[in-house]
């Protein structure tokens, strides 16, 4: 989503005096390459919804909740989660955030995430017959196909070499690797999406 939508959206929504809220379950936790997308896109959220890279499902709030009357916060059980509340979950989710911390992990995903974008528009240069649309962020990386069926093919093409691609949209190939992912391992990847690119092209 373009920043500028979203930098409307948010505007409206301090003009219509709502709550704006946004959805950082893949997003967020360094996969981006910062702590939270948002960052990179000049938004200031009133309430961020994460889970995946901590494990647990939850929401962080600013200020302007505490000007809703008995919001979700201050009255208990006025929101619920299936991944929420549990400790062994916040133990757990502690701890990877722990690991992220010391292992510089945001670090990491924004350094190698700009190495395989770059890996992505040379393949794609080299495939354009096939390949279009490189985008992404950090280790938040997708490219586009002709179509859904040329899609499929590629996605089961790299399958059978051990590589694990997300089909997303109509005809887009998605990557959302681990935030501690080597550049070897993408290497790895990268040489079989030539191949299958390739046998694709012919």
């Amino acid at each position: 989503m373009r920043p500028e939508f979203l930098q409307a959206m948010q505007a409206m929504c301090r003009e219509g005096d709502a709550l704006f809220v946004l959805d950082e379950v893949q997003t967020g936790v360094g996969l981006t390459g910062t702590a939270w997308a948002y960052q990179q896109l000049g938004l200031e959220p009133d309430i961020v919804a994460f889970a995946k890279k901590v494990q647990l499902g939850g929401i962080m709030a600013g200020r302007r909740v505490d000007e809703v009357v008995d919001n979700v916060f201050a009255v208990s059980g006025r929101i619920n989660s299936t991944w929420g509340g549990g400790l062994a979950d916040m133990v757990r989710s502690r701890r990877l955030l722990e690991i992220i911390d010391r292992d510089r992990l945001i670090e990491h995903a924004a350094k190698i995430g700009d190495w395989l974008l770059g890996e992505l528009a040379a393949l794609s240069e080299r495939h354009t017959d096939v390949t279009s649309n490189v985008r992404g962020r950090g280790l938040m990386c997708a490219f586009d196909f002709p179509d859904a069926r040329t899609r499929d093919v590629a996605q089961r093409l790299l399958r059978e070499e051990h590589v694990l691609v997300l089909p997303c949209g109509e005809r887009s190939i998605r990557f959302r690797p681990a935030l501690d992912i080597t550049e070897p391992e993408l290497a790895f990847g990268l040489a079989a999406l030539d191949r299958t690119l390739t046998t694709l092209a012919r």
